[in-house]
This record gives C-alpha cells, structure tokens and sequence, in this order.
C-alpha cells in the first residue's frame, strides 16, 4: 500500500533535526558564553530569550550561526555549528522570525518541512527508503 509523503511526515522538532549537528556532533542547544551582565550565570539548555540571530558563511565545510540570548539579566552568545549550508540558511532565517521567545520553545518548533526539502529520489528507491534515508538511517516510525 502506498502511503503520501504528507502521511508518513512526522513532527521532526528543532532539538532532534538530523542535519541540527556537525560532523555528527548535535549543535542544539548552544553552549553559552556570558558577554555581558551583572555576573555569569553559566546557563546551560534550552533557556533564555533569544535576542539576535546571525549566520556567518565563508567557510567551505563549516557553517555557523550566532546566538545571542538573554537570562537573569545577562547576555549570552551560542554558536550552532552545522555541516549543511542550505540548512543553515533555512534556519538562520527561522531563528530570526522567532526572536523574542524562549529558546526552549525555539527548540520545539516543527521542521518536519526541511527534513523533506531537496531530496533526490534516486531511480527504484520506494518512499519507505527516502523516508529511512532522511531519518539518519534510523527504522521508519508511521502512526497506524
């Protein structure tokens, strides 16, 4: 039985994106250095109000975007590394949309979209197989 692309999409929130990572490494959340406040308050995870957005490109393999995000009255910068250049556009330009929520949010927005956006199906390859393919490789999961 064949099932549509749109059947078999699953919520792929921000925090567990396939391509939210470098060299296999997962960038979310950010690891958060204190630039500015009355003292460090070492945040760590999804916290904070996110403030600003840059992606900066001009390394071939390495894509970066910037974070900066406020907590308890301090301002921290992030930095997601990722390996994907389009993916990092794509969501350079999604962060931005969301400034002024709580990165915690952030990273429960619904990306299911780009996991599908630009795929290739290579000639005999079922829908079951790109699905796979675009899950890492993990089992496909659909709701019965």
């Amino acid at each position: 039985m064949n099932k549509s692309a749109a059947a078999l999409r699953m919520p792929v929130e921000l925090r567990n994106h396939p391509r939210m990572s470098y060299r296999k490494v997962p960038s979310w959340p950010p690891s958060w250095v204190w630039i500015s406040g009355s003292e460090d308050k070492q945040p760590k995870g999804e916290v904070g109000i996110l403030k600003q957005v840059r992606m900066v490109n001009g390394h071939p393999i390495v894509h970066r975007c910037f974070l900066w995000m406020e907590y308890e009255d301090g301002t921290y910068l992030g930095c997601l590394l990722l390996d994907n250049l389009s993916f990092c556009k794509q969501l350079s330009r999604l962060l931005e949309k969301n400034v002024g929520r709580s990165v915690k949010e952030i990273g429960g927005l619904d990306l299911s979209y780009l996991s599908w956006s630009r795929v290739s199906v290579r000639s005999g390859e079922s829908l079951e197989q790109v699905v796979w393919i675009l899950d890492g490789g993990k089992p496909l999961q659909t709701n019965k």
